[in-house]
């Protein structure tokens, strides 16, 4: 059918006008009239354009710290520290420290090559909403020495995550992922967090004070014949804040074998035989009453209340002290809240049918003050 003149009047004009921009509309109203051709489309909306950079709705800023763990500084607070109090530890910090990071995992795809900071924390953009997201720690500094994971290219993972970090033989931190991003999807203000501890024998941070042991007997019994030495607070749980105690315990005698491979206390104080540690159990309490001096059945009830760590052979000092034995123990709580302790040991005497029961050892344990 032979279409009007009408008609190709107006698509005349749609091609007049297309030079000069068009708008949509107006194309719309064109390819109404008749198909426009491709060069016609072409010269109404211009050449392809390139793809635009993502605004600022499309990311999230989240941060990235590192900081010395509270365990070596002795300037405990009162309070539980989040991932977003960096700037607090900042009078831990000598000599400028700095890490390396990167990020890796992302749903999207996209990733963080390993980046170098001059600080202990910074900021940086990922995608709102990615997930699955996960910080590395790959390299540190501190105090003029650089650290770096010694059996992983990179300390990643969910809180509580760790690794040993080395700077030279005998050197090393521990180091904990305190703080993750959440899988679940990036929103703004999100935080990675990453804490270090030293943990090469001998420069652990001691915090607490003890009091001198107070024996209890019964039944001709003496106590165990030990003392504190030292005691070095050695992790904090990040899903609950208890903080576990190395404690060394001093015989005051070497240690000896009597007669087999258990190692026992030499008697004391006219006693028979040697207390052999595996007949000794120890626990760390808290002190509720906080009291200086406790009763036979006080001490007795509190060591009967809840589960007990048993004393074995293992738990002799490997070094060349001869009189030590090391056990671990898991504070009754978060730390701040319980800032005062007792340690108590126990012996029970192996004798049998007829035992003369349990005699016991305890000592005030207390976290010091916080430093202003």
């Amino acid at each position: 059918m032979k279409r009007s003149n009408g008609y190709q009047e107006l698509k005349q004009k749609c091609r007049q006008n297309a030079p000069l921009g068009l708008s949509l509309l107006s194309a719309l109203v064109c390819a109404a009239c008749g198909t426009l051709e491709v060069r016609d489309l072409k010269d109404t909306f211009g050449s392809k354009s390139k793809g635009k950079q993502s605004t600022e709705q499309d990311w999230a800023v989240v941060r990235v710290g590192l900081t010395p763990s509270q365990l070596l500084t002795s300037k405990l607070v009162d309070w539980e520290p989040s991932a977003r109090d960096f700037s607090l530890f900042s009078f831990d910090l000598v000599n400028a420290a700095s890490m390396k990071f990167k990020v890796s995992g992302c749903a999207s795809g996209y990733s963080v090559a390993t980046t170098a900071v001059a600080s202990y924390s910074t900021t940086m953009k990922l995608y709102k909403t990615d997930k699955n997201c996960e910080v590395g720690l790959v390299e540190f500094g501190y105090d003029n020495k650089t650290y770096a994971p010694q059996s992983v290219s990179e300390l990643k993972g969910a809180a509580g995550t760790s690794a040993t970090f080395i700077a030279s033989a005998g050197d090393e931190f521990k180091v904990k992922v305190f703080r993750q991003l959440v899988a679940g999807g990036i929103v703004d203000g999100q935080d990675a967090a990453f804490t270090f501890l030293r943990s090469s024998k001998g420069t652990d941070a001691n915090v607490v004070d003890y009091t001198a042991g107070s024996p209890l007997a019964v039944n001709g019994l003496e106590a165990p014949a030990f003392s504190i030495s030292t005691i070095n607070l050695v992790d904090i749980a990040s899903s609950d804040g208890k903080g576990t105690f190395s404690f060394k315990l001093q015989c005051a005698q070497n240690l000896t074998q009597p007669g087999g491979s258990d190692w026992a206390c030499p008697k004391v104080n006219g006693e028979t035989d040697p207390q052999k540690i595996i007949n000794m159990q120890v626990k760390l309490v808290a002190d509720a009453a906080n009291k200086s001096t406790y009763t036979y059945d006080e001490i007795e009830t509190l060591m009967n209340a809840g589960s007990l760590t048993s004393i074995t052979n293992s738990m002799k000092d490997g070094s060349s002290a001869t009189n030590i034995i090391i056990p671990q123990l898991v504070g009754p709580g978060r730390l701040v809240d319980y800032k005062q302790m007792l340690l108590i040991l126990s012996y029970t005497d192996p004798s049998t049918p007829d035992s003369r029961g349990k005699s016991y050892v305890y000592f005030n344990v207390d976290i010091g003050n916080p430093v202003p």
